[in-house]
C-alpha cells in the first residue's frame, strides 16, 4: 500500500471542512440540510451535530481509500499520473465547497445551491473528460461495464467518446447553472452517464 504525502494532505483538507461550520455552531439550526433537489431546495435534513462532525471524518475516511486505490492503479500503469491527481483531488474540493455553501445556505446568507452544485459538477466532468481516455483499463477508475471490461479494444473506444461527452457535459452544466433550468441539469447528468454505457454495449470486440 503506497501512501503519498498529497494523499496525507488532502485527506487533512477533508476534515478541515468542518471549519465554516465550527465558526458558526451556535448559529447553525438544529436540522442541517444534506441534500438538495433539482430546484435547489433541500429535501434530507440531519442533526447538526452529525453534519459539521461526522461527514467530514466519513469524506475523509473515503478520501484515504480513494487514494489508496488510484495510487495502486497509477503504479501498475492502467491511470495515468494526471487522472490519479484529479481523482485524489475532488473529494477534499468537494467537501469543503459543500460545507462552506450548507452553512451559507442555513444562515441565510446564499442560497443559490443549485448554481454552486452545477459548476462542482461541471468542472469536474471537465477535468475526468480530459483525462479519462488515458487510462487502461482497469476496475476502479472509468466506464465499468462487462464489455469494457472484457476488451482493451471496446474500453478505448468507449473512453474516447466518454471523454469527449463529460467535457461537454461539464460546459453544458456550467452554463445551465446560471440559467437555472433543473430539468437541463437532469438531461445533461443523464446523457454524461447512459451514452457511453450503451455505446459500449453497441461495440463489437475487434
Amino acid at each position: 500500500m503506497k501512501i503519498k504525502r498529497y494523499d496525507i494532505i488532502t485527506t487533512l483538507l477533508c476534515l478541515c471542512a468542518v471549519l465554516p461550520p465550527v465558526f458558526v455552531y451556535g448559529e447553525l439550526p438544529q436540522q442541517v440540510p444534506l441534500h438538495f433537489g433539482m430546484d435547489g431546495k433541500p429535501d434530507s435534513f440531519a442533526p447538526k451535530i452529525f453534519a459539521v462532525f461526522v461527514l467530514p471524518i466519513v469524506m475523509a475516511i473515503c478520501q484515504f481509500v480513494c487514494c489508496v486505490c488510484s495510487n495502486a492503479r497509477e503504479k501498475e500503469g492502467t491511470i495515468p499520473k494526471e487522472m490519479n491527481m484529479v481523482v485524489r483531488t475532488i473529494i477534499p474540493i468537494l467537501c469543503i465547497t459543500v460545507q462552506t455553501a450548507i452553512t451559507m445556505y442555513c444562515l441565510n446568507r446564499y442560497t443559490d445551491i443549485f448554481l454552486i452544485i452545477n459548476c462542482i459538477v461541471g468542472v469536474m466532468f471537465i477535468a475526468i473528460g480530459n483525462y479519462l481516455p488515458k487510462c487502461r483499463r482497469n476496475s476502479i477508475v472509468g466506464i465499468k461495464v462487462p464489455p469494457t471490461l472484457r476488451s482493451d479494444h471496446v474500453w478505448e473506444k468507449t473512453h474516447r467518446l466518454a471523454g469527449f461527452v463529460m467535457v461537454i457535459g461539464g460546459f453544458s452544466s456550467l452554463i445551465v447553472g446560471f440559467i437555472g433550468l433543473p430539468i437541463l441539469t437532469l438531461v445533461i447528468f443523464s446523457i454524461v452517464v447512459i451514452v457511453p454505457v450503451v455505446y459500449a454495449f453497441s461495440i463489437k470486440d475487434a
